[in-house]
């Protein structure tokens, strides 16, 4: 076998052992199937499995060899695969948590506007309760000032009768007292 013949050299191997990485650099060290030399510019998510930058300070130590590189053996096929899958399953949930955040979000929204709408409904309720209560007032007005005028009318005519019958009254007497002049 030639040089020609050789695979690329993986990640983890691009670095000799043991050498200080620059500060800030880190490993990727997902399922021990990625380990991709991170700089220190991607601050929390791996650029080849978008994986998540382990915790503490031995993720930008020197450079570790993945478990299977010190036994000799390479990743298989079948866990690239399955780390694949993982980081779709992975990417999908959180796709799924972010479509979670925006529906509570708009559920929240709506309840405020259900709210405001039934704050608003009964502002129009006590209006129109009032309006009527206005009305109720306005028509009880009104009919006591028809059997008002009813009764002015009834005062009126009592009044004329009364007139009539007194001028009545004196024309008689001054007819009686006309016709004793004579």
């Amino acid at each position: 076998m030639g040089d020609s013949d050789e695979p690329p050299p993986l990640p983890w191997q691009s670095l000799p052992r043991g050498k200080q990485m620059p500060e800030g650099d880190w490993i990727c060290v997902k399922l021990n199937v990625c380990n991709n030399h991170n700089f220190r510019s991607r601050k929390t998510h791996c650029g080849r499995c978008n994986g998540r930058k382990p915790e503490g300070s031995d993720a930008s130590a020197t450079v570790a060899e993945p478990p299977c590189a010190t036994q000799g053996v390479e990743p298989s096929e079948a866990a690239i695969a399955d780390a694949e899958k993982m980081d779709k399953l992975e990417a999908d949930l959180s796709e799924s948590k972010a479509l979670a955040d925006v529906m509570r979000a708009e559920a929240v929204v709506h309840a405020e506007a259900f709210v405001a709408a039934e704050a608003a409904g009964r502002v129009l309720e006590t209006k129109m309760i009032e309006q009527a209560t206005s009305i109720a007032t306005m028509r009880r007005q009104q009919n006591r000032a028809v059997q008002l005028e009813q009764k002015l009318r009834q005062v009126c005519g009592q009044r004329e009768a009364i007139v009539r019958a007194l001028e009545c009254r004196r024309g008689g007497k001054m007819v009686a007292n006309a016709v004793g002049r004579m």
